[in-house]
């Protein structure tokens, strides 16, 4: 298998400001991979308060225990032209990953909801088809974090 897409979608029960408003955190991205992976900033050493469209070199452990390696992390962001929607972009590479295009999406449904998708394609050689059962679960783990902390109005992210 050369390469896998693997999308899942949610809907958060927050208003959309503040879904983007928690996603240009570089600590709610650590809040909802965890526990499954632990990231941490090597390249600069650590995480601004807000992304920047720049290229992140981090570490990445599984449980925070086992090593996965380097990850690049290459931010960019798409705003949309009504103010209804947002789109974030990490067209990064890691040593186990060659490429991870990752898309997120998010739209205003109403004044408190907001949907949010998750996209990636990736390039892992002989390992994609086992990297993309990881990043499908590990996906579906991010949503269920994101909806709790929505739950919570993103309490002690934003």
């Amino acid at each position: 298998m050369k390469s896998a897409r693997i999308h899942c979608e949610t809907v958060l029960r927050a208003p959309f400001d503040k879904v983007v408003a928690a996603l240009m955190s570089p600590k709610a991205m650590q809040t909802v991979a965890w526990p499954i992976v632990t990231i941490r900033p090597t390249d600069p050493p650590a995480f601004p308060e807000k992304w920047e469209e720049q290229a992140y070199e981090t570490r990445v452990a599984l449980f925070g225990i086992v090593p996965l390696g380097r990850q690049w992390i290459s931010v960019s962001f798409e705003p949309g032209e009504d103010g209804e929607a947002f789109r974030g972009h990490d067209a990064g590479w890691s040593d186990f990953v060659k490429r991870w295009d990752h898309r997120i999406g998010v739209r205003r449904i109403n004044a408190g909801s907001t949907w949010y998708a998750d996209t990636v394609t990736i390039e892992a050689g002989w390992k994609t088809r086992f990297t993309a059962l990881f990043v499908k679960m590990l996906f579906r783990h991010r949503q269920r974090r994101l909806r709790k902390l929505a739950k919570r109005g993103f309490s002690g992210l934003v």
